[in-house]
């Protein structure tokens, strides 16, 4: 009877009055436990909504061992479009998610670890990911140069693809004792959905010999290019003008600029489309090639100049971009005179336009420890004898060079810059593939 539950707590046993029979408190408890609600009375939708806010795969896998009406409910492909596969360790024996994997759109294996070695595992997951129609989201930590062209030759419609940290271990030896690992960007042109592709690596990355990079105008739809890692000259040779035709790039960063002359800075005259261009390790000497191919980027909203020498006429460059108010310049030059006449240049810059965002970088070498307080900037004393900083440092540096710290250049910055919205100063160092801001 439902109301033979219904026994005071202080009492071992009660009579019920509607049936007229003895109750004793564990059948009490008894009856409570199986009328009152538990995780296990929940249909499936509930907890499908449940485990579908998880984000890790990690926890959606411990969640599958907690009964077994969650593991069947976590093997629903819905709950697998998008698969994080950080802190988990696996093999190349994948069969155990090919079944969950149907439905996958985005995979993400950054922080992923290794039973086995790393190209077993993908050479294992290309063929699974190839026969994923809907895969279109890939984003890479660790993986080998190999392990990327498969990835891209088996993937079909593919519109992300980023790698972060591409190494090798059979890497070959460049110039200064640095590791160089080979990858073959003409695999991109077999995406043509691609619209955003990214490769970053811990070492240098060169292309294969005979490479042609025409073949990469087919990625009409591309919109965002990062390859800053690889070897001086190597994309250069193998011929940049393919990107003059992908007229949709939002988003350009490109490294190791070394070789350029206004032959390369003519390509960007094309993007009209372009928002966001960063450039790294420039040429040793500043031309007039980047100022003529940034007066015609009209939608430009962002610049980064890292590592790269500053010509006079930037300043002109700079007044006829309506849109660009974001500003990141660390000017790099042979000797302190030449830097010193480069940062009088940044600090003109930054105060035409309707830059509202600056920052100005200090490139140090790799070995050098740098504190806030290091003396690492030069400037032109002529330029900076009105401000209130010149009566502490007028005795540092030599002949017209004065030598200014971090903190220093900060307050250089705001003082010459009072209207901006945020201004900053940072010091820089690359390693063996890319430049790392330290202190700022």
């Amino acid at each position: 009877h439902h109301k033979c539950v219904q026994i005071p707590e202080d009492c071992d046993d009660y009579l019920c009055q509607a049936c007229t029979q003895t109750v004793s408190l564990q059948q009490k408890t008894k009856r409570r436990h199986l009328e009152s609600p538990s995780y296990n009375s929940l249909p499936d939708k509930p907890i499908s909504v449940i485990l579908s806010c998880l984000e890790d795969t990690r926890d959606l896998l411990n969640a599958s061992m907690v009964c077994k009406q969650w593991r069947r409910v976590s093997k629903t492909p819905a709950l697998w479009r998008r698969a994080a596969l950080s802190n988990l360790t696996l093999t190349d024996n994948w069969s155990t998610f090919k079944s969950q994997f149907e439905s996958l759109t985005k995979l993400d294996s950054r922080g992923m670890g290794y039973s086995t070695h790393i190209n077993k595992v993908w050479e294992a997951l290309a063929p699974v990911l190839g026969s994923i129609p809907t895969l279109k989201f890939v984003t890479l930590g660790s993986v080998t140069c190999p392990v990327v062209s498969v990835l891209l030759s088996n993937i079909k419609g593919i519109k992300h693809f980023e790698a972060q940290y591409i190494t090798h271990e059979s890497s070959r030896r460049y110039n200064d004792n640095k590791q160089v690992s080979e990858v073959d960007l003409e695999t991109c042109s077999s995406q043509p959905h691609l619209r955003h592709l990214a490769l970053c690596s811990a070492t240098l990355l060169r292309l294969p010999p005979q490479s042609d990079l025409k073949l990469l105008r087919k990625l009409q739809r591309l919109q965002t290019l990062s390859i800053t890692s690889f070897v001086p000259g190597s994309l250069d040779k193998a011929g940049l003008g393919f990107i003059s035709h992908l007229r949709n790039l939002s988003a350009l960063q490109l490294g190791s600029c070394s070789n350029w002359a206004d032959e390369q800075y003519s390509v960007l005259s094309n993007l009209t489309n372009l928002k966001h261009l960063r450039l790294e390790s420039g040429p040793s000497e500043p031309t007039v090639g980047l100022s003529s191919a940034l007066v015609k980027l009209h939608q430009l909203i962002q610049l980064e100049l890292i590592a790269f020498p500053l010509h006079s006429t930037l300043r002109d460059a700079i007044t006829q971009l309506p849109k660009l108010n974001l500003l990141n310049l660390a000017p790099a030059a042979a000797n302190n005179e030449q830097l010193a006449g480069m940062n009088q240049i940044l600090l003109t810059v930054m105060r035409s336009g309707n830059i509202w965002c600056g920052e100005w970088g200090a490139v140090i070498s790799v070995n050098k420890t740098c504190h806030a307080n290091t003396l690492i900037i030069p400037v032109l004393r002529s330029f900076v004898a009105d401000s209130v900083l010149y009566k502490a440092a007028s005795r540092r540096g030599q002949g017209d060079i004065l030598m200014i710290n971090v903190t220093e250049a900060k307050q250089l910055l705001a003082e010459f810059l009072p209207e901006k919205g945020v201004c900053g100063v940072y010091t820089l160092s690359r390693n063996t593939a890319h430049w790392i801001k330290m202190c700022s």
